[in-house]
């Protein structure tokens, strides 16, 4: 947890390519990473959310889809209001009292 008591994953990696194109994943200490490496990392774990959130949708149309005579389900992908609804629940929001702690 760092002094806003945000929890964050302090090593972060970065996946390249190493020999013959096997996968080489480069880890670093967030703290201390060059800005371009931090950038890559956060750039690869948003792909991979936005991979996880086209698999859901494809679910989801698939279902709907095959099963035309219920209430189609529906998924909401814009995550800002869950992401602002956590930190709340996390106590980010409203407790200056922390700072002293």
């Amino acid at each position: 947890m760092d002094k806003a008591w945000r929890e964050y994953r302090a090593n972060i990696s970065v996946r390249e390519r190493g020999d013959k194109g096997v996968p080489l994943f480069k880890w670093a200490d967030i703290d201390d990473a060059p800005r371009t490496h931090v950038e890559k990392s956060i750039q690869q774990e948003r792909r991979s959310i936005q991979s996880d959130c086209y698999a859901l949708a494809m679910k989801a149309e698939h279902y709907n889809e095959a099963h035309p005579d219920e209430e189609p389900i529906q998924i909401i992908l814009n995550f800002e209001d869950d992401v602002e609804e956590m930190k709340i629940a996390n106590g980010l929001y409203g407790d200056e009292d922390k700072d002293a702690a």
